[in-house]
């Protein structure tokens, strides 16, 4: 470790710091010191990485020590960009309400510091406006004003300033954001979103709070194309970080619903009503009721007990289900085809058919066997089914 480092750290955590001198209550911890200067060493360049610090680093330490600054400060100090990931809001609003009103008040006033929650935290304005468009006023019979007058004063749009409005409620899951909904540069709210303004004002961010959720959902949806909320950072810190194996199992696995095909179904019959004629429309609609059936049928075929079973051995012993999987592949392959006729269209109709064309390539990897990607062996998929009442979900 470097003496600079550490005459940093011991200027600002020692017996006679900073924060001894300055906030009342302040006791001093050799453990946190140490935590200090073993975070700002791993942030800081080395001769041989000038760019930047160590790759990692793991701290474990018992409760009380006051672990969020001992990793907090070094990291404002850096001079990068830092995502702080943690698990549990209660984390989040300790570090909005509590840490960085400190720093900022003893160590950095300019502090730029951003709380991100995920992209169905806010509302899109497109399909807000959509559903306005289709009169749809008992959705707004009890907020409807309400809503309009947020939305004209509201900076991010969280659906956290409407305590009326529940996140399970009917009206939010229609006019949230979503990245299977998002219409990217094209869309025609792109210059009112309220996603492209937190995403500019995260920019200028040096200080983003994240949960893991967000974190890990963010990097899968780079991994498809556009509709990422974080801007480019430096450093990850992860507090309460025992949750993240769970949380990016989640991420950067891949399923495959009959509530996904029918959310598409139901998005196209809508739009096919009201943005399409002749023969178009017709295409459309006839590939649309050809995969709803099949979804039915695919749902239908599948063992009905609830649970999580291994789907590897179902479909060696069942030539039912893989006949009606190799269906519903067929269809969803067909329905791609059909929307990417219609890329030159104006409105949602390429990102329809990017979703068509996600679903299909989803069931093939969750069909396909090791001896069909010799590599598997390294990636060590592992692939089950799960019932529920009305849900199928791979």
């Amino acid at each position: 470790m470097t003496s600079s480092v550490c005459r940093s750290m011991d200027s600002l955590f020692g017996p006679e710091g900073v924060l001894a001198r300055s906030v009342a209550g302040y006791e001093f911890r050799a453990g946190q010191l140490e935590m200090a200067r073993a975070v700002a060493q791993c942030l800081a360049p080395t001769e041989e990485e000038p760019e930047e610090g160590c790759s990692s680093l793991v701290v474990e330490a018992e409760t009380g020590l006051g672990k969020t600054l001992a990793y907090l400060i070094p990291a404002v100090l850096s001079g990068a960009r830092v995502v702080v990931s943690t698990n549990t809001r209660n984390l989040q609003d300790q570090i909005l309400e509590k840490e960085i009103p400190l720093i900022r008040e003893h160590i950095d006033p300019h502090l730029q510091a951003l709380c991100v929650k995920g992209r169905q935290n806010y509302l899109c304005l497109y399909r807000f406006r959509q559903l306005q468009a289709a009169s749809a006023g008992e959705l707004f019979a009890e907020g409807g004003e309400t809503l309009d007058h947020w939305i004209a004063e509201t900076v991010y749009a969280d659906r956290s300033e409407l305590p009326w409005l529940a996140a399970s409620s009917l009206l939010w899951q229609k006019i949230c954001c979503q990245s299977h909904f998002c219409l990217g540069p094209s869309c025609p709210e792109a210059t009112g979103c309220f996603l492209n303004r937190l995403r500019r004002d995260a920019g200028a961010s040096r200080l983003l709070i994240v949960n893991h959720h967000l974190l890990f959902s963010d990097l899968a949806v780079r991994r498809t194309g556009y509709g990422e909320v974080l801007p480019r950072y430096e450093t990850v810190i992860f507090d309460e970080a025992h949750h993240v194996e769970n949380v990016a199992t989640t991420f950067f696995g891949f399923t495959l619903s009959r509530y996904q095909m029918l959310d598409l179904v139901g998005d196209l019959e809508r739009n096919a009503a009201e943005d399409l004629a002749g023969k178009d429309r017709q295409a459309v609609s006839e590939a649309a009721v050809r995969l709803s059936g099949t979804v039915e049928r695919w749902t239908a075929t599948f063992p009905s007990g609830r649970g999580r079973f291994p789907l590897p051995s179902l479909l060696g012993e069942r030539a039912d289900v893989l006949a009606v999987c190799e269906d519903l592949g067929a269809a969803l392959e067909h329905l791609a085809t059909v929307l990417d006729s219609l890329a030159g269209r104006e409105g949602p109709w390429p990102q329809y058919a990017g979703r068509a064309q996600d679903l299909a390539s989803r069931l093939q990897q969750l069909l396909a066997s090791p001896e069909d990607n010799p590599a598997e062996a390294e990636i060590r998929f592992t692939r089950w089914y799960e019932r529920t009442e009305r849900n199928l979900t791979l």
